[in-house]
């Protein structure tokens, strides 16, 4: 078992930070932390990344599909083992 899952940051971690609450990859799962990714996108021009609290706008979503993007390996890159 194992995959790949993005850590999605809240309007209160793109000020804060996770505060240590993301998790480890564990299983071989493989996580990919999206925090850099929404923070250099608002330093860049300051257009809205979420609609509420939680939940991105299409930008937001646009953000953190380039980020998964350019983190994935290439085709047979894989397996990336976590012994967690």
């Amino acid at each position: 078992m194992g995959g790949i899952a993005a850590a999605f940051p809240g309007e209160s971690a793109m000020r804060q930070g996770y505060g240590g609450d993301v998790p480890a990859p564990v299983h071989g799962w493989y996580l990919i932390d999206l925090l850099p990714a929404f923070r250099a996108a608002a330093a860049r021009d300051g257009a809205p990344l979420f609609q509420d609290l939680w939940h991105p706008t299409a930008r937001g979503h646009a953000i953190a599909a380039e980020a998964v993007a350019a983190q994935l390996p290439p085709p047979g890159g894989w397996p990336i083992r976590c012994t967690s």
